[in-house]
């Protein structure tokens, strides 16, 4: 009942008052079926409502939220981190989106150091400032990982719903 409420409030806050009652019913009714999906580890199904009802209500922090956790889980970084942003700007004070948002970056850095670390050899001192600037990061990232719980058990991001 407290998802109801509060999909009502925001349609009304985004100018969905004014789509049908049929739209309106089809877009709630579409908020469960994906909250169920995604509560049931079904991001396949529930990824394709969330966008659509973000798309619907002209922005939707929940389910932009939930896009980019769905986008995390399946290790698509880059569109988790458009998500979040998008939330971010919709509330910049929506600290689950910022949360995440700096998860997959992180997680982003980690797989960019492992990456610059098997191609460069440190020939040039550009190549060598990089590759040490890449193990300052990991540096940080490893001496903070078990108080910020980088990694959920599967080796993804531990995203915060």
């Amino acid at each position: 009942m407290y998802r109801l409420v509060t999909i009502c409030l925001i349609s009304m806050i985004n100018g969905c008052a004014s789509m049908s009652n049929t739209e309106f019913d089809r877009t709630i009714r579409d908020r469960m079926n994906a909250d169920s999906f995604y509560e049931l580890g079904d991001c396949q199904s529930a990824l394709p409502l969330y966008l659509q009802i973000n798309q619907k209500l002209n922005g939707d922090k929940h389910s932009l939220l939930r896009a980019g956790n769905c986008y995390a889980l399946e290790g698509k970084f880059n569109s988790a981190a458009e998500q979040y942003r998008a939330a971010t700007e919709l509330d910049p004070g929506f600290a689950k989106a910022w949360h995440n948002l700096l998860l997959v970056q992180a997680r982003e850095l980690v797989d960019t150091n492992a990456h610059l670390t098997r191609s460069l050899t440190p020939h040039s001192p550009l190549a060598r400032k990089t590759i040490k600037l890449g193990e300052g990061m990991m540096n940080i990232i490893n001496n903070k990982n078990k108080e910020l719980n980088i990694y959920g058990h599967s080796g993804k991001p531990s995203i915060d719903d």
